[in-house]
């Protein structure tokens, strides 16, 4: 099947089990820039005794607590749910072994434009200093032996990401699909004028 996971906008409590709670099994979520902070947005994910999630036993998450026993549901949880750190800011990827070495981070996501931004680069989301953050990250994910992802919009960009060690390839949906109704739209008036 597919795992639905939401790309949370505030790295609280509240945001975190509103999303989980809903039915989403993994949180994308911003600003993990330490190991405290994973651990931290960990345990806000995760139900005792691994953490302090409210319980929301009959939830869309839990099937609205008829399927199986609450017990069952909370194990089943804390084993199968994804914490993934959006690493934005520099300080997050030279803290990231920190961070991957928390219990229940399995996985992670760089943000190249939010990076750039932090970098004071402006929207230079492809600047060397970006790039090279994001080549640290894929280092440290394969020192960890986690999974590294980013975001791209292009066939060859995820081509490229891949040879890099990155094994979550985001694509911005959006882009794609307006450059691909602008080709067809071109197409079209191409066609029509002559």
């Amino acid at each position: 099947g597919i795992t639905p996971i939401v790309r949370i906008p505030k790295d609280t409590v509240h945001e975190i089990n509103r999303y989980l709670d809903l039915g989403a099994q993994g949180v994308i979520v911003p600003h993990v820039n330490t190991a405290a902070d994973a651990k931290r947005v960990v345990a806000e994910a995760q139900f005792s005794p691994r953490g302090h999630r409210g319980a929301a036993s009959s939830s869309r998450a839990s099937g609205f607590g008829l399927p199986q026993d609450a017990d069952t549901y909370f194990r089943d949880v804390n084993k199968e749910i994804l914490v993934l750190p959006l690493i934005e800011e520099p300080q997050a990827v030279d803290n990231l072994d920190g961070i991957l070495t928390t219990e229940g981070i399995e996985a992670f996501v760089v943000g190249p434009g939010d990076m750039a931004l932090a970098m004071g680069l402006g929207g230079a989301r492809g600047h060397p200093e970006v790039e090279a953050r994001l080549d640290r990250a894929a280092a440290a994910a394969r020192r960890q032996g986690k999974a590294a992802g980013t975001v791209t919009g292009t066939p060859d960009g995820a081509r490229g990401l891949v040879r890099r060690g990155f094994r979550i390839i985001i694509f911005g949906f959006t882009g794609v699909f307006v450059r691909s109704a602008t080709e067809m739209l071109k197409a079209v008036r191409e066609a029509a004028q002559g």
